[in-house]
């Protein structure tokens, strides 16, 4: 912003949880915008709000939306929409995000508030899910016609980017990659846990860059088990009654995703069958009975609207590893599992790569795959989280395995009975 800009001959209050002053990033960079915009800004946080100046002395008061709240009715506002809680906490099912949805659920129903987004899809996304419509959208238009790339020294050509840039909602990092083939682009603190594919997809939904959801296909074929002989005697893996079978072991898995990107499952149906009954210890070659299913799969109804298919199976020729797909109305992911690549398209439009590198797969004694390295970032929440003496900002809860096994629960009803089920039927059931 250049200096010379006139500035508005009004006096605010900026009132911020931290203190611009004492701080950095962008609750630095918003209180220096407003100060090369307002005649005088005086900060604010809740530890020295002081009403009864702001009343005295006629100030509006500038704040984070969620934050609209603290202020009296009668005290006019501007609320700013920076990003969505309840988006936010749809993706990451953090404690944290949930506070900021109740809170910004709460501020959505102030009088006297001027509603400011910093982007179309947050504004369009408060009003369908608070109710409260913005009155006005800024955002920052990049026009790349007017920026050629050229440097007198070419080791310059780099672009510094974080896992915002590539999260916002606005698939930025993609366009400006397009743009500018020639420039090298570099992550810079990307937290592991901020960044793998299933994030992304889960952002990508919740901002609406795919419209409608639609239908998702999970398939997850291997072969580890298609031998008879491939296990040992007694494997729990290969037995109901030790807990075993492909839908527990990967099924799990899968249902999670599907409630964490759709909500809960509404009705479904499905098996979970034992095609390989007979089998022969690895080791000590005797025969025994496998009881537990080896391919199993569901049709789900989403409480979204969206229809969901699984298909698992551990007993195919091929190991064919996984695959996601998620159709919606304006657009398909495809995630393939094997080398953890994401595509996405929009309607109309050819297949881009956008996958998120996640840099654990860097990490040494790692083993590679999905299933080993998706731990790591896991285990360095809560290895961060008892060291610095806080709760858990990531993770699942007591209800969400309670909700996935309700799932798997009824899966294996409805083979038994040949019928649709409803999971949160059984709760009641006992």
């Amino acid at each position: 912003m250049k200096e010379n800009v006139d500035k508005i001959p009004v006096s605010i209050i900026h009132y911020n949880k931290e203190d611009p002053l004492t701080t950095t990033g962008g609750v630095q960079s918003f209180a220096k915008g407003l100060n090369q915009i307002f005649q005088s800004v005086k900060f604010m946080t809740p530890n020295n709000l002081d009403v009864k100046y702001i009343l005295n002395n006629q100030m509006p008061v500038i704040c984070d939306n969620q934050m609209v709240s603290d202020i009296p009715n009668d005290i006019p506002v501007i609320g700013f929409q920076h990003g969505v809680g309840a988006v936010k906490y749809e993706v990451t099912r953090s404690s944290g995000h949930r506070r900021l949805k109740r809170a910004q659920e709460k501020a959505s129903k102030r009088p006297n508030t001027i509603w400011v987004a910093c982007a179309d899809w947050i504004a369009s996304k408060f009003e369908k899910i608070y109710g409260n419509k913005t009155n006005y959208v800024i955002y920052h238009h990049i026009n790349t016609d007017l920026f050629d790339g050229n440097l007198e020294n070419e080791n310059s050509r780099l672009i510094l980017h974080d896992a915002r840039t590539v999260h916002k909602g606005s698939n930025l990092l993609p366009v400006i990659e397009k743009a500018f083939p020639d420039w090298e682009f570099q992550p810079l603190n990307c937290k592991p846990e901020d960044v793998p594919n299933r994030m992304r997809i889960a952002e990508l939904i919740a901002d609406g860059s795919l419209g409608e959801i639609r239908h998702v296909d999970i398939t997850n074929v291997g072969s580890s088990w298609r031998d008879p002989a491939s296990r040992p005697k007694g494997d729990w893996w290969s037995l109901a009654e030790k807990g075993g079978g492909r839908l527990g072991a990967n099924g799990s898995h899968q249902v999670d995703l599907l409630r964490w990107w759709l909500g809960e499952v509404e009705w479904l149906s499905g098996a979970a069958t034992v095609m390989v009954p007979d089998r022969i210890g690895r080791d000590s070659g005797e025969p025994w009975k496998a009881t537990a299913d080896d391919v199993s799969y569901f049709t789900a109804q989403m409480e979204s609207g969206a229809v969901a298919q699984v298909f698992m199976s551990g007993v195919a020729s091929h190991d064919m590893g996984n695959e996601t797909r998620i159709f919606g109305s304006e657009g398909t992911l495809t995630l393939h599992n094997r080398d953890e690549r994401l595509f996405f398209a929009r309607a109309g439009r050819d297949f881009e790569e956008i996958t998120v590198a996640d840099p654990n797969m860097a990490l040494a004694e790692v083993n590679q795959g999905i299933w080993n390295v998706s731990v790591v970032a896991l285990m360095q929440e809560l290895c961060n989280a008892i060291t610095e003496g806080r709760a858990l900002q990531r993770g699942a809860t007591f209800a969400d395995g309670l909700a996935n096994q309700l799932v798997l629960d009824a899966v294996k009803i409805s083979e038994q009975e040949r019928r649709w089920v409803r999971p949160s039927d059984l709760i009641d059931a006992g």
